[in-house]
């Protein structure tokens, strides 16, 4: 009997916020259909979830320099993924860029495989919007972020 414990992968992503107080996100295809996301991804080993962060966001969206906040959000996520569980314990970090180029060309061919565009959000737009987002509740917990108020220490935002 093959064993389901699913395979732990910490994995960090960031809320890049323009001077315009919206916030990045990429539409990722997850295989139950699109998905808007924040930047980022699993931690490489030895690597803390603020280097990933900077990491996955110079990756998938070409910025740089830019300063992390402290984790401001948690999220533990269940998936499959090729016929493999996964338990992604994720830590959420803010950044502030004013008005940057976005570019995928550091993105691999996996990630390119699932990402497909990216868009500048505000919360209202996302409020009113029919699209899926993760976390769900991210209309209605953004709004502090985009106005700096960060939590003490990080708010659970599992679905």
């Amino acid at each position: 009997m093959p064993d389901d414990t699913p395979i732990l992968r910490p994995a960090a992503r960031v809320l890049l916020i323009d001077e315009q107080a919206r916030v990045l996100l990429l539409r990722a295809n997850v295989g139950e259909g699109d998905v808007w996301i924040t930047p980022g991804g699993a931690l490489e080993p030895g690597e803390s979830a603020e280097e990933a962060a900077l990491r996955e966001l110079r990756e998938e969206t070409g910025i740089e320099n830019v300063e992390l906040s402290i984790c401001v959000w948690t999220r533990t996520h269940c998936f499959v993924w090729g016929g493999q569980s996964y338990e992604q314990q994720w830590r959420f970090f803010v950044a502030r860029a004013g008005s940057p180029s976005i570019t995928m060309d550091g993105c691999g061919a996996q990630e390119l495989a699932f990402l497909f565009e990216w868009r500048w959000w505000s919360a209202d737009e996302i409020e009113q919007s029919k699209a899926v987002f993760a976390p769900r509740a991210l209309a209605k917990i953004l709004p502090p972020i985009l106005a700096c108020r960060y939590p003490d220490e990080p708010i659970s935002v599992d679905v």
